[in-house]
């Protein structure tokens, strides 16, 4: 007979219920501890990803200097059936990683390494083209993940008539298929960490060129968005003088040359004014100065002379071979020039050729 007596309810929980709160809490730990587990070993699992990545970051890096790369690899064969490998070494011989010997903070088991699967880069040069080296990687622990990573890095080589190589440099994975192989030298083109050098196999920066750097069009993009085509420093800016005032007015600056924009005459006042010997009088005056703009294949360089001892004022030099002489510029210099043998002062001005390609 079922009794609801509140006197019974206030001697404590039944038999029953404890067995099911202890059931329950029992599931509950068991189910914390299971995820904390999985927890452990999934981040032991992205540990240990990232020390395949760091273990085969240090082979590329060993291996991308080609005098390491043929120590650990002249004579072997990457024809089929290809070669298998114990360790690998540094230039001198040393080793660097022996098989069977634990590495990356005792996260991997270096198990053993194979080169082979040599593909030509052309028909017409058979010799030159790339292997793949194969690392094989054991996971220490028990992490949730592959058992066994099999790692491939590219190695471009040079092989001889028996299949061996004879030179070669280690580029990438395999994997990166964004990466394009060079037909040419195997050490002309090279690529490590996300740094591509030409001409060298050890490159500093993003881009690093032992050598001249050709732009056939198009120019140069620079990091604010301009773009430079010619090594004249961006836009050209041109002048073109004038201003002497010898009697006859103020000499005006020649026109600028076609395919020039003028941006106009800009008009400054002169140097104290010039002495006229002849007539013994100094008249104001001006300096003048045209302003053009070409355009980003343009280069501008600048002439000067104009001193007079006597015999009138110099001209600068003509304008070197393959510039175009935009005129002669004149206007005052200083005042008047005092030549201690004769006793005369002689009208001073200066004298600035334009010259542009």
């Amino acid at each position: 007979m079922r009794n609801d007596s509140p006197l019974i309810q206030e001697r404590g929980q039944s038999l029953v219920q404890v067995l099911v709160v202890a059931g329950l809490t029992a599931f509950l730990s068991l189910a914390l501890a299971t995820m904390f587990n999985f927890s452990l070993r999934g981040q032991r699992a992205v540990e240990v990803r990232d020390a395949v990545r760091l273990f085969e970051g240090e082979v590329i890096n060993l291996l991308s200097q080609a005098e390491t790369c043929r120590q650990n690899f002249s004579g072997k064969s990457v024809t089929s059936p290809g070669s298998n490998l114990t360790r690998i070494v540094r230039a001198d011989g040393s080793e660097m990683f022996l098989a069977n010997q634990i590495y990356q903070n005792n996260m991997l088991r270096f198990v053993s390494a194979h080169i082979g699967a040599f593909v030509p880069d052309s028909s017409s040069e058979p010799s030159k083209g790339r292997a793949k080296l194969t690392l094989q990687l054991e996971p220490l622990g028990d992490p949730v993940g592959p058992r066994v990573y099999m790692r491939d890095i590219r190695i471009l080589g040079v092989i001889d008539s028996t299949g061996a190589i004879t030179s070669c440099i280690a580029v990438a994975t395999s994997s990166d298929g964004v990466w394009q192989i060079s037909p040419g030298n195997p050490n002309d083109i090279f690529y490590m960490a996300g740094q591509v050098g030409v001409g060298m196999t050890n490159p500093s920066e993003k881009l690093s060129v032992a050598g001249v750097v050709q732009s056939t069009s198009g120019g140069f993009k620079f990091p604010d968005g301009t773009i430079q085509e010619s090594a004249g420093g961006g836009v050209p800016f041109m002048l073109l003088y004038g201003g002497l005032d010898d009697g006859a007015g103020p000499m005006q600056p020649a026109a600028c040359p076609s395919g020039w924009r003028d941006l106009g005459v800009a008009e400054q006042a002169g140097d104290e004014g010039y002495y006229d010997l002849a007539s013994g009088i100094q008249r104001p005056q001006v300096l003048l100065k045209r302003q053009c703009l070409g355009d980003g294949n343009r280069s501008v360089i600048y002439l000067e002379s104009g001193f007079n001892n006597g015999g009138g004022a110099v001209n600068p030099s003509a304008c070197p071979t393959g510039w175009t002489d935009a005129g002669v510029g004149r206007f005052a210099g200083r005042t008047g020039w005092w030549d201690s043998t004769s006793e005369l002062v002689y009208p001073q001005e200066i004298r600035i050729r334009s010259c542009f390609k």
